[in-house]
């Protein structure tokens, strides 16, 4: 059974059934594997009605719970159609060398991109990191960290926040295009942090 069709209401759905499935916009993780028809649907609430662009369509993609919730400042730019190729094909990179997949790791954006300003939603994060059922959250750079803990020390290290354990590692303008030092800090912590940790 393909658990997809029973996130789209009437008449979505029946389109959905019959073949048309391009006429929906996807977000980028619905093409990185979020739509799994292996993992069983949870009994969260899916609260993609509320939640603006371009966190909607990726809720509508999500299927929690999730290992770990990956945030970087200009994840939320990603998103849309100013996708930056270099920085998803970093993250797809990362993903891979730790042997993991985007049904384990939830991107979700701290800031939106309207007009090319950048907004903080910090609000909307939160419900989002709740939501996930993660049991960490992996800050890649120092703005993100810092519009999140803006009294914390910008030290590459971990944390524990309202019982999530916060990681701070180098973001993607610092390993692009190929920052070997900024690669190896960013692969020893994650590789500790999320070495045998088990989902919420």
């Amino acid at each position: 059974m393909d658990f997809t069709d029973l996130r789209l209401r009437e008449p979505f759905r029946s389109w959905y059934l019959n073949g048309l499935r391009f006429f929906f916009k996807r977000g980028p993780d619905c093409r990185s594997g979020h739509l799994s028809r292996q993992k069983e649907p949870t009994n969260i609430t899916s609260p993609e009605e509320k939640f603006p662009s371009p966190w909607d369509d990726l809720w509508a993609c999500s299927n929690p719970p999730y290992l770990s919730v990956w945030t970087y400042w200009e994840l939320g730019q990603d998103c849309g159609q100013e996708a930056d190729q270099d920085r998803q094909s970093l993250f797809d990179n990362i993903l891979n060398a730790l042997g993991l997949t985007r049904e384990e790791v939830l991107f979700w954006p701290l800031t939106s991109s309207l007009e090319g300003e950048i907004n903080i939603q910090e609000d909307i994060f939160w419900q989002g990191v709740k939501l996930s059922g993660a049991g960490n959250i992996i800050c890649f750079g120092e703005r993100v960290f810092q519009g999140l803990f803006p009294n914390r020390p910008l030290n590459y290290s971990t944390f524990v926040y309202n019982d999530y354990e916060v990681v701070l590692v180098p973001g993607p303008e610092e390993m692009l295009p190929d920052n070997r030092e900024a690669k190896k800090i960013v692969w020893r912590i994650l590789k500790k942090t999320l070495q045998n940790q088990p989902s919420r």
